[in-house]
């Protein structure tokens, strides 16, 4: 096992909550708004897009924590985004049949295995993590792309189109990209971004 993978595992075995906050937009955080009870439903629910923070409400942003668990299904072991607030909805990328722009494309949404098809092998839901730079850790996190491997090597991406406040709906956009950039690499932080944010 190589020293990323053994990272990632420990990662996920240690159950540890973090953060996916953007690097081109520091200190916003990827959100999720799933559902209580969920199961699988054809094409994901929910919402999945940009939260800021407000640097005096450290206690805020619970729809922006999740937990690394291994993905589902056969296929090669990967991992799957777990929201912390909404216990079963994990992070959902689909391609959707579009082109790729310079503006992204396709759905980024939210996806449950429970009640799944047994036909259904979670490739939505199955990410891998590329680590970024030469030193990847810093006081803000591990950098990070989200690569979605069985989907044509798709990248998470997101535009939060320069804001940082803190919205009870979250704005920006989060979808895919073929390549990685600015939009495309994000700290996993297990502390709160918001300390880095000016009072």
């Amino acid at each position: 096992m190589d020293a990323h993978h053994k990272h990632l595992t420990e990662l996920s075995q240690s159950q540890q909550e973090f953060y996916i906050v953007s690097q081109a937009g520091f200190p916003v955080m990827l959100r999720l708004a799933g559902q209580p009870n969920p199961v699988w439903t054809a094409g994901g629910f929910g919402t999945v897009n940009c939260q800021g923070v407000d640097p005096n409400r450290p206690d805020a942003n619970v729809w922006e924590r999740y937990k690394l668990v291994p993905s589902f299904g056969p296929g090669p072991q990967n991992w799957s985004f777990e929201s912390i607030n909404f216990p079963g909805c994990l992070l959902r990328a689909d391609p959707n049949g579009q082109t790729p722009t310079a503006n992204g494309f396709g759905v980024v949404n939210v996806q449950s295995v429970n009640n799944a098809p047994k036909s259904y092998d979670g490739s939505h839901e199955r990410f891998d993590l590329v680590l970024q730079g030469q030193n990847p850790v810093s006081e803000k996190g591990l950098l990070v792309a989200i690569r979605a491997p069985q989907l044509g090597d798709c990248y998470l991406r997101m535009d939060s189109g320069a804001r940082h406040d803190l919205t009870p709906p979250g704005f920006g956009t989060v979808n895919l990209a073929n390549a990685v950039g600015p939009m495309e690499t994000f700290y996993l932080s297990g502390t709160w971004p918001g300390r880095f944010a000016p009072g």
